[in-house]
């Protein structure tokens, strides 16, 4: 896995030396082709019969219909994606799942199952379980709750004396459950010290008066947005809503426990908190709400894959994925080739393990992400893969904007992938950093780590400027 991110490392410092000679508009490599000859079929479902409602994706070669395909079976199809000759099917039985299966025609067969979920710190963090981040959604609703029974403590240290912090620990933060009179002293100690720490972690403020996303749009492929949010309502534009299938991708809470963990509505705010994330950092930009997750934070290969071809479609410059599936799959590769082709930025939380990246952001066109916290310490949850990721970006506690018009601090990559996400459209809004320039410079123009990473850096936007202007 070192080879393979020494070779990526080079080839980027390739291109990046192609930008600076005069040839700025190299585009970054990627397949040409959006149909991979693999046909992927998920056996036990089949041995299970494929029961009557259960849904299936097929993808056929180009200029196959699939009506044309097993006439002698009733095809229930309920929706297509024309620019990956996808469909959508319902009521597949044996004999035609067998029929599917065995024509050449068809480069994809797969049960289109709930797969995706939102990547906000999955991973114990000092000892404490997932409810760690789900608690952060909480802090800076300013609502005078006296419910709200939980703080933070020990959020940041100072910098300790040289040589008096073992090497690659970072601050500690713990959460504890204290008494209701303490949350207005932590939400001080939270505005005060932390609420800016990512914007200026990024040196956010030395690209100010330069560009600010203008005539860029990002769209956010998500849980939704707030649509009225006051602070994100003026950047907003029509999305759509692939979950319910309507024109309205509102950040929504539905009362259901989808994934029958025991929580409902875990995922409630997420998409939200990314929209103001990259209203932040590029104020200019305008954002493209698309809603792909549900309010567990779960969705659908279909969804996803059908979220990033309108995307592209509606114009989106950038696409932010702040979510992850484990399992690999054509359909989603395709999407982001079609992103690619069309010279569309895809930006991905970085998730998984030491073995390797989850997807999408373990494909080389997507920017994987992994998170830091202050003084640019790896965050824990990433460090497992942290030798894997294209780059860093603030992840610990960041504050943004919350559904019901409200504010919150949230801790994941999820939250690292919309600043690269904002950054990217403010060097595109430049004109002067096409799609690739942007992508090359933001991977080598970084700052270190800790522990230092040979081949990876925390996301500069001042030392990515200074190059660009020198």
């Amino acid at each position: 896995m070192i080879l393979l991110r020494s070779v990526r490392f080079l080839l980027s410092a390739l291109v990046l030396i192609m930008l600076l000679l005069g040839n700025p508009n190299t585009p970054w490599t990627h397949a040409d082709t959006l149909f991979l000859p693999v046909v992927q079929t998920d056996e036990s479902a089949a041995v299970t019969t494929a029961a009557a409602g259960s849904t299936w994706l097929v993808q056929t070669t180009p200029g196959v219909a699939l009506e044309q395909l097993c006439a002698a079976h009733p095809l229930t199809i309920i929706e297509t994606l024309p620019a990956l000759a996808l469909y959508r099917l319902v009521n597949v039985g044996p004999a035609l799942y067998d029929c599917l299966r065995a024509d050449p025609r068809v480069l994809v067969l797969t049960a289109d199952s709930t797969a995706f979920v939102l990547e906000a710190q999955h991973t114990q963090l000092n000892g404490s379980s997932n409810e760690f981040e789900m608690l952060q959604r909480f802090f800076g609703y300013g609502s005078g709750d006296t419910n709200t029974l939980f703080e933070s403590i020990n959020i940041g240290q100072k910098p300790p004396k040289k040589g008096r912090q073992a090497k690659g620990h970072a601050p500690q933060v713990e959460l504890v459950f204290v008494a209701p009179k303490a949350v207005n002293l932590l939400t001080a100690r939270l505005e005060r010290e932390w609420r800016d720490w990512g914007q200026r972690a990024i040196k956010l403020e030395k690209v100010a008066g330069w560009h600010n996303g203008a005539g860029i749009i990002v769209a956010i492929l998500d849980t939704g947005v707030d649509l009225t949010h006051p602070a994100l309502v003026q950047h907003l534009l029509p999305g759509y809503d692939f979950v319910d299938n309507d024109a309205l991708p509102d950040d929504s809470i539905d009362g259901v426990d989808e994934d029958a963990d025991g929580v409902v509505d875990e995922g409630a705010g997420h998409g939200t908190h990314i929209a103001g994330i990259i209203a932040q950092v590029a104020p200019g930009a305008q954002l493209l709400p698309v809603r792909v997750l549900n309010s567990d934070g779960g969705g659908n290969l279909f969804d996803i894959v059908a979220g990033i071809v309108f995307a592209v479609d509606q114009g989106a410059q950038v696409i932010n994925l702040s979510l992850r599936a484990q399992e690999d799959s054509p359909l989603l590769r395709a999407a982001l080739r079609y992103a690619a082709q069309r010279q569309v930025l895809v930006v991905a939380s970085a998730a998984g393990d030491e073995t390797g990246l989850d997807y999408p952001a373990a494909y080389a066109e997507a920017i994987a992400v992994g998170a830091i916290g202050r003084d640019y310490f790896v965050a824990d949850f990433s460090k497992p893969y942290a030798e894997m990721v294209d780059l860093f970006a603030p992840g610990i506690l960041i504050y943004s904007t919350y559904r019901d018009g409200q504010y919150a601090w949230w801790s994941g990559t999820s939250m690292a992938a919309p600043f690269v996400s904002g950054a990217a459209a403010i060097f595109l809004s430049s004109g002067q950093c096409p799609a690739d320039c942007t992508r090359t410079l933001m991977v080598n123009e970084v700052d270190p780590v800790r522990p230092n990473i040979k081949h990876s850096g925390s996301l500069n936007l001042e030392k990515i400027l200074k190059r660009l202007t020198r």
